[in-house]
């Protein structure tokens, strides 16, 4: 939950027909925050964070574990938006990171959305 201390509403933007909010009266307000559907997401089980920098592994063509730094600012839930550092389509170990080491040979298995083994 975001609160903006700077926010300042005033009565006119919104509708109050039957004055049920009465000057003085607070009210709790969802601001939604801006979406991008096109955003890729990783599981926090997926991102390895140390001294501020987020790492990940991708599996590249020859299933070979390579590190890569990612940016990442921002959560939605238990998942990290990244903003730079991964394409659309790479392949990203999702679970069991603490054993994987760079060059490693991996046996990936392509995990759905919501699957959890």
């Amino acid at each position: 939950m975001f609160l903006l201390h700077a926010l300042r509403p005033q009565a006119d933007y919104f509708a109050n027909p039957e004055q049920t909010l009465k000057p003085g009266q607070f009210m709790r307000v969802i601001v939604p925050a801006r979406v991008n559907a096109n955003a890729i997401r990783l599981p926090q089980s997926a991102v390895q964070e140390l001294q501020g920098k987020k790492m990940i592994f991708v599996i590249g063509p020859d299933n070979k574990a390579a590190s890569r730094d990612i940016s990442s600012a921002t959560r939605a839930g238990n998942e990290w938006i990244v903003e730079s550092g991964l394409n659309p389509g790479e392949l990203v170990v999702a679970q069991g990171i603490s054993k994987v080491k760079p060059g490693a040979s991996v046996k990936p298995v392509l995990l759905t959305q919501g699957s959890s083994s």
